[in-house]
């Protein structure tokens, strides 16, 4: 599955080490794409020293407030649609199901009934899906290599 026009931050500590901007993609194995593929040289120096987290902001062009804002207006105006028939005018249709059950409101639930508190935490997951990185799929798959000086 393809996303374009996505943030991804590289975290360690819980602090941002990078930033980058365009397309990446979910795969069988993980993540790929021209993002993953840029911040790979970075994410492997940085899983030498512990854990490293990629955040991943869907909606980049809108800050917290905007989003929740859309997402409010939204709700509004389509008050008896269920969530799951709502999340594909924000997100690839296979995104869906995952994000419904990230987010823990019901697949059924009216958006009218959608609370304050569920809103909010719906606005986090799209600006800041987070994944612990595993590791890289090493050499023998690399698409891209660099030597070493020495």
């Amino acid at each position: 599955m393809s996303l374009q026009n996505v943030e991804l931050k590289v975290l360690q500590k819980n602090k941002k080490q990078e930033s980058y901007f365009g397309e990446m993609l979910f795969t069988h194995f993980g993540l790929s794409g021209p993002l993953v593929l840029i911040a790979s040289r970075r994410i492997g120096e940085l899983l030498e020293n512990g854990a490293v987290v990629i955040a991943i902001d869907l909606e980049p062009s809108l800050s917290r407030e905007q989003l929740e804002e859309k997402l409010r207006k939204d709700f509004q105006k389509n008050i008896h649609k269920d969530f799951k028939n709502y999340l594909p005018e924000l997100l690839p249709q296979k995104m869906v199901e995952v994000m419904i059950k990230l987010s823990g409101i019901e697949e059924k639930k009216k958006l009218n009934f959608i609370t304050r508190p569920e809103r909010q935490g719906l606005v986090v997951l799209l600006k800041n899906l987070r994944m612990t990185v595993e590791g890289a799929l090493g050499y023998k798959q690399a698409i891209i290599t660099r030597r070493v000086a020495g």
